[in-house]
């Protein structure tokens, strides 16, 4: 009987010593008999519920649910009426910002080439030293100061902005550029200019960035006559008047006088679905500074249009994207510093079938039949693979989808990514407005949600810990900027458990990011009676709860994820699991406390480990020194590195609570008893781990042996083995389910 155990254990993967079996054996000779367990094939769920029905000590009280510790940030309801979740209490909040234009330091690098001084041609300035050599030389009979020119900065630039409806999307990209030409320390002066062109027949031109319209310009305001001005166009080159020619025939008279560059915000993947459809692509030369177009020299590299119709050659322009590869040797022609070649387009006006505005639509309308699965073939086909990623992260996760959410994923998941990802997502054909509001000129306040059948596409190509991360980082991120200058309008929230007649909120969405009350309260001002109000609704909740606990809400498994598993952790809870009280088998354990807690008794004792906001143990331990010691050293173990998986040894438990938080994205919590001595500590310790196995109808996923399904475990530091994550098709069967708990044998 003995060896079939031990070898139905070892089949079971379940790593127990001798030492651990003897003691459970032992432990089962001498459990009451009526407490005995008749031996059956059923399920766990039938098993909780004998369980449940022999108990008869009134200490175990059914279990109170997890009071909720964090508050929901939400985006500001773009329309107020459009959703009916309702919130027990909410507060605006200033949500901290992840930069549009994520580069800006190694574009500033880019353009160090600018910084250059010349000679000016009015200024002087007194030379001392050559003052005082002349005087030395003169033997002091010529007292008079030598001047020499002032070296000033060579450019100015005009900034001249294309404000079409499609370069909505990229105002505060576009606020950025002009902040880092303005901070860079390398132009005499930086102005900024408006230029109109939804008109297909005229354009217009407005100084300053005044979202207002303000009285129209003359465009060769612009012009500098003497040279040394760049004039940087930021556009994607899509507006009606970029069709027509019109802006084309503007910057050839531009760039008569001035270098004309264009800045064009879209990736280069994307520019034959713009107006550059009529420009061909070529290499631009200089092999000294030039102050205009007219000197560039080209050579012809490729062309979207057709050969041997009549043209009218413009002045080729300099044509690059936000990225320090492209902006580099650009800033190396103007300067004349190195002789190199950059990407440039030519316009030739062909004088008959100029594509006209009403042309564009159609295409659209198209694009509009695709299927979700065509949609998204046709997005993989052409996008980056940083684009695909970010796709499938914001499709892999239930979170709002709007411009500073969509920064803040690609600047925590995606940090070697830049603002041309973001366009390729946006233009990519897979998201849509939820509502549209004419009146709403804020880009950042537009929410957008994937076209029907898009997310089911794109949720299976992101790997699960990368899905579980978002939210965790996301909060993280505004947990640690808040009260930073570059924020959004969001607002804090706790929802109403059920339907509310009096509730405080209408606006709605899923939560884009978690915060801690605690956390909350150290923001300090009117968020300290924020969190009162909140901590009082919470506490009245948990009290109708325990008042009637048929209504509390059903148990959740943190385990269970958006993918399914070839093993399945989830197993049916006990109606009434009372391994989460405070009085667990006639015990008086401690609060619930992070891992890192200064709270955490010194004395020997046993501890249980759960999830921060889940109902189950992942593992339960005892040390027979101090408790606050032990812990600790499972918290910097799981926490130290990211990447790696910890060694098996200082503590055991680590290997396995750090894989889980790496594929679910869960923090740790723990309760603990002290005890006096160390006797029967082991004793109890599998007491309270048969306790559970009955209530919950499986062991603690982080004894015994067991380990996440998709891990394999790391050895001892001595062997320098560490666990790793097993390729989608192989599974650990130490993450299989566990047995239902074994039958007690009556007494001798």
């Amino acid at each position: 009987m003995l060896s079939k155990l031990i070898t139905a254990l070892h089949h079971a993967d379940l790593d127990m010593t001798a030492e651990e079996i003897a003691d459970a054996l032992w432990l089962a000779s001498h459990m009451d008999a009526q407490e005995i367990l008749p031996a059956s094939n059923s399920q766990p769920s039938n098993v909780n519920e004998d369980a449940a029905s022999d108990q008869t000590d009134p200490s175990l009280s059914p279990a109170r649910p997890v009071q909720k510790t964090t508050a929901d940030v939400h985006l500001h309801a773009q329309n107020s009426h459009a959703s009916t979740t309702s919130y027990a209490t909410s507060r605006p909040f200033r949500s901290p910002a992840a930069p549009a234009l994520p580069n800006a330091l190694a574009l500033a690098r880019a353009l160090r080439p600018l910084m250059q001084r010349i000679p000016s041609k009015t200024a002087v300035v007194f030379n001392e030293h050559a003052t005082a050599q002349r005087i030395a030389e003169t033997g002091a009979h010529v007292w008079l100061p030598i001047f020499e020119p002032a070296p000033i900065r060579w450019f100015d630039v005009e900034l001249v902005i294309d404000i079409g409806a499609s370069m909505s999307l990229w105002q505060e990209t576009i606020a950025e550029l002009r902040a880092l030409l303005e901070h860079i320390g390398a132009f005499r002066n930086v102005r900024t200019w408006r230029l109109a062109t939804d008109n297909a027949d005229r354009i217009e031109i407005y100084a300053g960035m005044a979202q207002k319209q303000t009285v129209a310009r003359n465009s060769r305001e612009i012009i500098h006559p003497g040279g040394n001005s760049l004039i940087l166009v930021a556009t994607d080159c899509i507006s009606p008047a970029w069709h027509s020619g019109k802006v084309q025939d503007l910057l050839n008279i531009w760039g008569q006088k001035n270098l004309v560059t264009l800045i064009q915000m879209l990736p280069r993947r994307l520019w034959s679905q713009t107006a550059l459809e009529n420009a061909d692509l070529v290499q631009i030369y200089s092999s000294q500074p030039e102050a205009s177009n007219k000197g560039l020299k080209i050579k012809k590299t490729f062309s979207w249009s057709d050969e041997g119709t009549p043209t009218k050659q413009l002045l080729p322009l300099p044509t690059l994207t936000l990225e320090t590869g492209v902006l580099s040797p650009w800033a190396q022609i103007v300067t004349g510093i190195k002789k190199t070649w950059i990407t440039g387009t030519l316009f030739e006006h062909a004088l008959t079938d100029m594509i006209q505005k009403e042309e564009i639509p159609s295409s659209l309308a198209e694009n509009e039949i695709l299927s979700p699965k065509k949609r998204v073939q046709v997005f993989r086909a052409s996008a980056s693979s940083q684009a695909r990623k970010l796709a499938g992260l914001l499709a892999a996760v239930p979170i709002p989808i709007s411009l500073p959410v969509i920064r803040q994923v690609q600047s925590t998941m995606l940090p070697e990514a830049n603002q041309v990802t973001v366009a390729e997502v946006f233009l990519g054909g897979l998201l849509e407005e939820i509502y549209h509001d004419e009146t709403n000129q804020n880009p950042d306040q537009v929410q957008y949600d994937f076209i029907a059948g898009v997310r089911d596409e794109l949720i299976n190509t992101v790997p699960t810990p990368d899905a579980h991360r978002v939210l965790r980082e996301i909060s993280q991120f505004v947990h640690d900027r808040y009260g930073q200058p570059r924020d959004f309008l969001a607002f804090i929230a706790i929802p109403h458990r059920e339907a509310d007649s009096d509730a405080s909120s209408t606006q709605g969405s899923h939560p884009f990011a978690h915060l801690e009350l605690r956390a909350l309260r150290r923001f300090g001002g009117a968020f300290d009676e924020f969190v009162d109000e909140m901590e009082r609704y919470l506490k009245l909740m948990s009290e109708q709860r325990n008042e009637h606990p048929e209504n509390a809400d059903s148990h959740q498994t943190i385990l269970e994820s958006p993918k399914e598993y070839s093993t399945n952790l989830a197993h049916p809870v006990s109606p009434t699991p009372s391994f989460m009280d405070e009085t667990w088998c006639d015990f008086s354990w401690g609060p619930w406390l992070p891992l890192n807690s200064p709270d955490i008794p010194t004395d020997p004792g046993i501890y249980r480990v759960k999830a921060t906001l889940g109902n189950e143990l992942f593992f339960i331990g005892s040390t027979g020194r101090s408790l606050k010691g032990r812990i600790g050293d499972l918290y910097r173990n799981v926490m130290r590195d990211a990447k790696q998986m910890p060694f098996n040894d200082p503590h055991t438990a680590a290997p396995a609570l750090w894989a889980w938080r790496e594929e679910t994205g869960v923090d740790f919590a723990c309760s603990a008893i002290t005890l006096p001595t160390q006797e029967n500590l082991q004793i109890l310790v599998h007491y309270f781990l048969w306790q559970y196995r009955l209530e919950k109808g499986s062991s603690t996923v982080a004894n015994h042996g067991r380990f996440p399904a998709h891990y394999v475990k790391s050895k001892d530091r001595k062997t320098g083995m560490r666990g790793y994550r097993l390729p989608e098709d192989q599974v650990n069967p130490a993450g299989g389910p566990s047995f239902p708990p074994l039958p007690l044998l009556p007494p001798r």
